[in-house]
Parts: structure tokens; C-alpha cells; sequence
């Protein structure tokens, strides 16, 4: 991971008030908690609450496939609304990122970020899925995300293709 992001968790998690102790839970590859988005895509908490002393930040690995989200045709696109600041670093694959109607192209290495209660579209342009390192600036978007559209949580560790599997 570059410098730069290893810097910015580091002031993240200095200035939120997070606990080593808390953070050495076991997990199961570091995965707190995972769920499912649809038979290709997955979203894997990787730090949240219990390891923090406030409420704030989340962290998570996202993976969507190619040719996920919204294209549209719409004036403004419809997209959705996070209550946190949401900053998307592009892991790989390519992101359209759409935050009230001006749209950013994120590729691998760049952030993309959008403030909360903006409306904002993330479309997956590569032909490989999109996988991208998400930072909400407050605990429970992860559970908020997973309810809102239905997500099955799985078992961390296991890839989403697996699922349902013997």
C-alpha cells in the first residue's frame, strides 16, 4: 500500500481514538465482518467501533464487478446518500465517481471522495472488477449498507463465489 495511505490511516486512527488492544481481537484475516453483493462482489469490514473509542471511522474492502452501478440516462443520475464522508481508494480496476452530477474517473492509486448527505453514483468502468479500500468518517455504515440493500453477511474469509458451497 503507498506511503501515503499508510500516513493517512495512521492520522485517521491517532486522532479517533483507536485502541490497540481492542483491534487485536482475532478475526479471520483480518475480516471483522463480511457480506455479499450479488454472486461477484463482496464488502468485508476491516475496522469499526469495537476498535475504536469513538464512534467514528469504518474501514472496508470493496469488490464489484465490471459493470456495476448506475448508467443511466437521467439529468441528474439518482444516485444515494451516505450520513458519513466516504473516501474511496482505488485498489484496482477503474471507478465513475459521481457526486452531484460531476463525475471523476478514479483509477488505481487515486482517491476518490464524496462529502455525506451528497447525492453520489459509482460505476464500475473496467472490464475487471473494481476492488477499492472504502473509509466512512462514521461507525455504522457498514450495518446501514447491508440493511438498506439486502446483503447477505457471510462468513469472513470466505470469496463471495463460495458462498452457499459444501
Amino acid at each position: 500500500m503507498p506511503r501515503f495511505i499508510l500516513l493517512l490511516l495512521g492520522s485517521l486512527l491517532s486522532t479517533s481514538g483507536w485502541s490497540h488492544e481492542a483491534a487485536q481481537t482475532p478475526m479471520d484475516n483480518g475480516v471483522l465482518r463480511q457480506a455479499q453483493i450479488g454472486p461477484e462482489g463482496s464488502v468485508q469490514l476491516l475496522l469499526s467501533k469495537p476498535a475504536l473509542k469513538t464512534a467514528g471511522l469504518e474501514i472496508a474492502h470493496l469488490t464489484l464487478p465490471s459493470g456495476s452501478g448506475k448508467k443511466c440516462t437521467e439529468k441528474p443520475c439518482p444516485g444515494h446518500q451516505h450520513p458519513a464522508d466516504e473516501i474511496f481508494y482505488v485498489i484496482s480496476g477503474r471507478l465513475e465517481h459521481i457526486v452531484d452530477g460531476v463525475s471523476q474517473v478514479a483509477e488505481p492509486g487515486m482517491l476518490a471522495f464524496a462529502p455525506k448527505n451528497k447525492t453520489v453514483v459509482h460505476n464500475v468502468l473496467s472490464a475487471e472488477p473494481l476492488e477499492v479500500l472504502v473509509i466512512w468518517s462514521t461507525a455504522g455504515e457498514f450495518d446501514r449498507l447491508i440493511h438498506h440493500y439486502g446483503w447477505p453477511e457471510t462468513q469472513p474469509g470466505s470469496r463471495s463465489n463460495d458462498v452457499g458451497k459444501e
